[in-house]
This record gives C-alpha cells, structure tokens and sequence, in this order.
C-alpha cells in the first residue's frame, strides 16, 4: 500500500512552537501524522523524544529523519493514554484516518471509508515513557534531560496525554497541545482541574484560546508551583509531628506497659519457683510413697505365697477329710448293723428267759460277744471323736486363713487407691508445670517483642 505523504504542520503551530520552545532544555512530541513537527523541532538542537502513534507514519519518519540528520533525536512507537492497557487500532483504506477512532464514527464524514484490518494494541502512560527515557539517558552517561522541558502534542487527544503524564508535567516549562474539545463535556470538567492540580496556566499569547484555534500553548505557574510545594511540605512537616508525637505516646505507652509486664513476670517468676519448690517437696513425698508402696507390693506378694502354700495344705487336709469322713460312715454302717444284730440278740434273749438257765453257757458266750462289740463301739465312737476335733481344727484354720486373706486384700485396694491418688496429683503437678511453661514461653516472647 502506497504511504499517504505526511501533511505539513500548519504553518501557525510550527512558528509559535519554534519561538515560545527557546528557553526548554529538552523537547517531547506526541503525535500521529507529526513527521514535519518533529523535524521543525529536531532543527532547535535540543534533546528530542519523538512518540508517533502510526505505525506506518514512523517508517515515513525515520526515512525524513534520515535525509535530515539531528543530534539526541529518539523516535518511538507508542499509543498513550490516561491509563495503561489494550486498544484497537483500525486501519482504513485511507491511511490518514488510521488510528483508535471506530468505522461508526467516521462513517458521517467519509461515507467511501472501508475498514481493512484492526489491531489490539498496548496503551501507555506518558510519565512512565519518560521515566524509561530518562533512565536509558543515564545508563548511557548522557543526563539529556537536564533543566525544565517542553511538550508538545499534535493530532492526538490532550486531555487523556496529559492525565497520564502525573508529575511529569510538573518539569514542563511549556506545553503545546490541542485546545479541549467543546463537543466533549468530560473535557470541559476535566481540563480546569487538571491545570490547577499541575499549577498550569494559558500563556499570556493566548490567554483565551478561541475554539477555531489549531493549539494553545501552556505554562508553569511557578510561584503558585512553589507555594503547593511548600504547603506540602509543611503538610508533611505537620503529619510528622503528629505522627512523632503519637508514636512517642505509643512509647511511653508500651514502656508502662513493659514496666507492668515485667513486674508480672517477676511476680508470676516467684510463683513458679514456689511452685518448683512444692513440686520437688511432692516429688519427693511421691518417692517415698512409692518405696512404701513397693514395700507393701513385695509384702504383699509374700502374703500371697504363703496364702497359696496354706490353700495347697488346706486342700491336702481337705483330702485327708474326706478319707477318713467316708471310712467313718463305713464304721456308722458296720455299727448299725452290729445295732439291729444287739436288738435280735436281745429279742432272742428275752424269747429265751425261760431257758436262760439250760442256756446261761450260750448267754455267756453272747455276753463276751456284745462285750467284744461294746469295745469296738467305743474305739469307734473316740475314733470318730477324733476325727471331728480334727475336722474343727481345720475349719478354725481355713476361718484364720481366710480372714488373713480378707486383710490382704482390704490392704492391697488401699495401696492401689493411695497409688492412684499420687497418680493424680503427679498429673495436676505436670499439667501446672506445662501450663507455667507456656506463660514463662509466652512473657519471654512478649519480653523480647518489646525489647
């Protein structure tokens, strides 16, 4: 596509502009189309910042600077803004209409207008182009922009330039821009609040641009710039002291309060030594219980052997009982018998009365028989005497063992709940030490957040 020629500036911004930039130390041109403008500029010898928007007008702009060398001359491409982000670039069949502007919007105007293509481009802000300049100066030993600047716009809006230029406009002695847009009432609102935020002000030359005009020409206010400055340095100068003031109460504040908490932790220091001390006395106690207790444990044990020892005997003797129980109802039974036999013997006897003399040898023998049976009896009888008097003596034992056992067993559920109670009184002492070590933990922590 054939490259529009670049339109010359007009002829008024042009001489104004090389009369009124003199006395600014370094130059800076945004501008769509402005290839003219920037060679004008170029011409004054000063450090220049080209900033053109058109991509196709910055070829048309390298190929003029080329023909007509300048010292400290920079060209970029760049779409500024009031903010950073994204736009669409639109590209017409007539290149000069190129720019961020819509096909809806034009179409009015230029009713044969055709849309050939559209890019999403990158929006910056003017003051941080300058900043990266000024830095790329430094880096490179040139300090370029030295003393008060000038800035000039041409075809670009100024308002949205100028928004996000922020303190940058402050080292502008002169700005040359578009005048606001009458048709656009944010322009209207916006342009006296950013002049006198900036401390800027329409020249003398043109005290009250009139809206046919192609530009107006802007100035530092710099006693008014001065006197902000100075009133924010006493603002600051104020909030310093104040700040100071607060912070030296805040001070005294946490020294009282340091002051209380360490009187705190001397007090709650002594508590902790008193309750060292207590729970050293405790363990100490809880020791000797504790060989009392394993005394008792080993006597206890002992208790226990010779209980199984007696119980072992006492079955033993249990055994022998038994024994001896049947062998006596052995002699119950022979003696019953021998009983009835006694009582047929005394019914034959009684039967027998009358032939008691003819028998009396008979009777005699019978009478030695009982007599042999009465002995037996009796041995039987002393026998079993015996036998019971045993079998008391082993009841009034097993009575004595299992009393002993009883007493044992009262003192070993004694010796298991003193045991338990130690037990519970070493876990209150360990949780009361857990606990005074977590405070102790936390005022040495709070101790060195406040030294």
């Amino acid at each position: 596509m054939t490259l529009s020629p670049v339109a010359p500036a007009p002829a008024a911004l042009r001489l104004e502009a090389l009369t009124n930039l003199h006395s600014a130390g370094w130059l800076v041109l945004v501008c769509r189309g402005g290839a003219a403008v920037a060679l004008d500029l170029a011409r004054l010898g000063k450090p220049l910042l080209v900033v053109e928007a058109d991509p196709e007008q910055v070829e048309e702009l390298h190929r003029q600077v080329a023909e007509n060398p300048a010292s400290a001359l920079t060209v970029c491409c760049e779409l500024l803004g009031s903010e950073t982000g994204e736009t669409c670039w639109y590209r017409y069949n007539d290149a000069r209409q190129n720019g961020t502007t819509g096909l809806d919007a034009l179409q009015g105007r230029y009713p044969n207008l055709r849309l050939q293509s559209l890019e999403l481009r990158p929006l910056r802000r003017l003051d941080a182009l300058l900043a990266a300049w000024e830095e790329r100066g430094r880096s490179s030993g040139d300090d370029l922009l030295k003393g008060p600047g000038a800035l000039v716009a041409y075809g670009v809006e100024a308002l949205p330039l100028l928004q996000g230029g922020s303190s940058w406009l402050e080292r502008f002695s002169q700005l040359v821009v578009p005048p606001p847009r009458l048709e656009a009432e944010g322009d209207l609102e916006a342009w006296p609040v950013l002049l006198r935020h900036h401390c800027l002000q329409p020249s003398a030359d043109n005290p009250q641009p009139q809206g046919g005009e192609a530009w107006i020409l802007l100035e530092q206010d710099r006693e008014r710039l001065l006197e902000e400055q100075l009133q924010q340095a006493l603002d600051q100068i104020s909030t310093v002291a104040a700040e100071r003031n607060a912070l030296k109460a805040e001070r005294d504040g946490l020294n009282t309060k340091q002051q209380e908490l360490t009187a705190q932790r001397d007090g709650l220091t002594k508590e902790r030594d008193a309750l060292e001390a207590e729970r050293d006395g405790l363990n100490t106690k809880q020791q000797e219980l504790t060989a009392q207790r394993d005394g008792l444990t080993k006597e206890r044990d002992a208790l226990k052997a010779e209980r199984d020892g007696l119980s072992t005997k006492q079955q033993e003797l249990t055994a022998q009982r038994d024994g001896l129980t049947k062998e006596r109802d052995a002699l119950k039974a022979e003696r019953d018998g021998l009983s009835t036999k006694q009582q047929e013997l005394t019914a034959q006897r009684d039967g027998l009365t009358k032939e008691r003399d003819a028998l009396k040898a008979e009777r005699d023998g019978l009478n030695t028989k009982q007599q042999e049976l009465t002995t037996q009896r009796d041995g039987l009888s002393k026998e079993r005497d015996a036998l019971k008097a045993e079998r008391d003596g082993l009841n009034t034992k097993q009575q004595e063992l299992t009393a002993q056992r009883d007493g044992l067993s009262k003192e070993r559920d004694a010796l298991k709940a003193e045991r338990d109670g130690l037990i519970t009184k070493q876990q209150e002492l360990t949780a009361q030490r857990d606990g005074l070590s977590k405070e102790r933990d936390a005022l040495k922590a709070e101790r060195d957040g406040l030294n």
